[in-house]
């Protein structure tokens, strides 16, 4: 029996396949206002990226000063004995 992750990996790959196939004839419109929303998404993911990056490295910031407290103190416990 084929796992869930690895069925999702088959479609997603076929569907790639697909969607990779030239067409000939494509009749196909892009609305003028199309291009002001790819603008709002990017402008969007953007914000998104910049906020997640300040939450993740407030958290990288605690960790590290954790770690360097941690080291320090180890040194002086050692340097005791």
């Amino acid at each position: 029996m084929r796992s869930p992750g690895r069925q999702v990996l088959i479609v997603a790959s076929l569907f790639v396949a697909i969607s990779l196939i030239p067409l000939r004839h494509v009749h196909a419109y892009v609305d003028p206002g199309s291009g002001s929303y790819i603008l709002q998404l990017l402008v969007a993911g953007l914000f998104g990226a910049l906020f997640a990056v300040r939450v993740f490295w407030a958290r990288i910031k605690g960790f590290l000063s954790r770690m360097t407290a941690a080291t320090s103190r180890h040194k002086q416990d050692a340097g005791k004995q």
